[in-house]
């Protein structure tokens, strides 16, 4: 794959290891450092405060980036003259995200055999059926990498509660005692085995220098960032955890036929008007069988919705086919998607049977692929839309605040970025997008949408405020972002509840297939 480098560096000498190492028989001004957008930055994921770990193998100068979760290469290239562009044969990050990780597991049953186990080793250990997310009866499984063998003592690195930090989730050393079959668990104990190409490409001594760079990290997350997704890193420069990709997709099936289920079930039915006959459930909901990706729930309102988000789940799987977006971004927004699509069958279904919402008031919804359904308006659905609008409200707070980060100095803001600020007592969060940065005279120009005036374009003196966070992949360039302000310059469609400041924001920053 091809890719266009620049000759400007997004590091500091002082930031990164000394390029004494390399051939000093390059010229200095003929050498290219890959660099991302902005000089402050050190990863493509556009986040200068991210948590870096820099390590060393072979005279290669790697780069693991916990915001992005990836690991990047520093590579030094020459060229014979000084333009500043040229076309470099290159694949960041180290390893394809997309490579198809080949393993196979060997069962550990003694002290023999765990005195064999090398340095650099993948091992892991089944445990019972346990309750993952709010699901019982999923197997699973913990995951180490082996740094030290003596023979008689153990020595791993992994993801786990650190009995000697409080407990805490962090990537930490343990000791096993090789002879103790209580602590090294020999009855569940394999020992995973990769592919050739994988341990060619990370030699043993590679994989280590991974997981000591990152001893002492607190990320953990259960979907994202586990023990299992660590020993993958550490033995193929990829963050991946089976397990968890076939628990979203066993956990998906089982949402999805438990809705369907539910809806065109008697029982459920009968919650609805008596207009809704057994050939109109067929036809309604003909394209949301089991075997397609059809999410309904046990009343109209709840249909209507369920169809809606199974666009945004059909629009993923297109984004993943079509590879805009790698697996990591791809499972934590399809998990994100179900939660919601739960969260809202719960809050719609109690608030049916709690509050009396025997109909919906809709007209028609329409989604590609999934079929059409019609209603009428009948009744009214007060209160599964109060409770629809109350966990929105909620979820929204929740996404605006976890993604926060304060700016202290101008210094910490570039173009494009999705910026919170107190506006007054009744608006203390108001939500915009910057278009400039005027350094010189302390001051922004930001986009954000009004009460009053709508969709508004103007310069504000700075002030401390926080900056909304985005995962990498998950936004707009910056110059896309203020594009997609700018086109919306004038409009008056202000809605608290629907379209406030903060919608607005999002809707600019975010790409369209993850907002939801």
């Amino acid at each position: 794959m091809q890719r266009k480098v620049r000759s400007s560096s997004s590091y500091s000498e002082d930031e990164l290891p000394s390029l004494d190492s390399w051939d000093q028989t390059v010229p200095e001004q003929s050498k290219i450092r890959l660099d991302s957008m902005d000089q402050n930055q050190k990863c493509f994921c556009e986040e200068p405060d991210g948590n870096y770990k820099l390590y060393s193998h072979e005279n290669q100068k790697y780069q693991y980036c916990a915001q992005c979760d990836c690991e990047r290469i520093e590579r030094v290239y020459t060229k014979e003259d000084t333009d500043l562009e040229e076309d470099v044969n290159e694949t960041l990050p180290a390893m394809d995200p997309e490579l198809k990780i080949s393993v196979n597991n060997e069962k550990v049953e003694s002290p023999c055999q765990a005195a064999s186990l090398s340095p650099g080793s993948h091992i892991a250990w089944v445990r019972g059926m346990g309750k993952i997310l709010g699901f019982q009866g999923f197997t699973y499984s913990h995951h180490a990498i082996v740094e030290k063998n003596d023979g008689t003592t153990l020595t791993i690195i992994h993801y786990a509660a650190d009995k000697n930090n409080g407990n805490a989730m962090r990537i930490h050393r343990s000791l096993l005692n090789i002879h103790s079959y209580d602590e090294m668990g020999y009855k569940a104990l394999y020992l995973i085995k990769y592919s050739k190409s994988i341990l060619k490409a990370n030699p043993p001594a590679l994989v280590l220098k991974r997981a000591v760079a990152r001893l002492g990290e607190q990320l953990y997350d259960l979907t994202r960032r586990n023990c299992e997704s660590f020993v993958n890193f550490c033995k193929s420069g990829v963050s991946r955890s089976l397990q968890v990709a076939a628990f979203l997709h066993s956990s998906y099936i089982k949402l999805r036929d438990t809705l369907v289920d539910l809806a065109t079930s008697a029982k459920v039915w009968l919650l609805k008007a008596p207009f809704l006959t057994k050939d109109l459930i067929k036809e309604s909901f003909s394209g949301a069988s089991k075997d397609g990706l059809g999410v309904v729930g046990d009343t109209i309102v709840f249909a209507t919705e369920g169809l809606i988000s199974t666009g945004d789940i059909n629009k993923l799987y297109e984004c993943r086919r079509n590879r805009d977006m790698d697996m990591p971004l791809f499972r934590k927004t399809l998990l994100e998607r179900l939660r919601v699509s739960l969260a809202r069958f719960l809050v719609v279904t109690y608030s049916a049977v709690h509050f009396g919402a025997v109909g919906a008031a809709i007209g028609t919804a329409t989604t590609p692929g999934v079929g059409t359904v019609v209603g009428a308006g009948i009744g009214a659905a007060i209160g599964a839309v109060a409770g629809h609008i109350t966990f929105e409200g909620v979820r929204s707070m929740n996404w605006s605040y976890s993604n926060s980060v304060t700016v202290d100095t101008i210094d910490d803001l570039k173009r494009g970025d999705h910026i919170v600020l107190f506006e007054n007592v009744f608006h203390p969060r108001c939500h915009g997008i910057v278009t400039e940065v005027d350094k010189r005279r302390n001051r922004l120009c930001i986009i954000r949408n009004l009460f009053a005036e709508g969709v508004k374009e103007e310069y504000i003196p700075f002030i401390k405020m926080t900056r909304i966070k985005y995962s990498f992949g998950e936004s707009y360039p910056p110059h896309v972002v203020i594009e997609r302000a700018r086109s919306k310059m004038g409009t008056q469609d202000y809605f608290i509840i629907l379209n406030n400041c903060k919608h607005f924001a999002r809707s600019q920053k975010m790409r369209e297939e993850l907002n939801f």
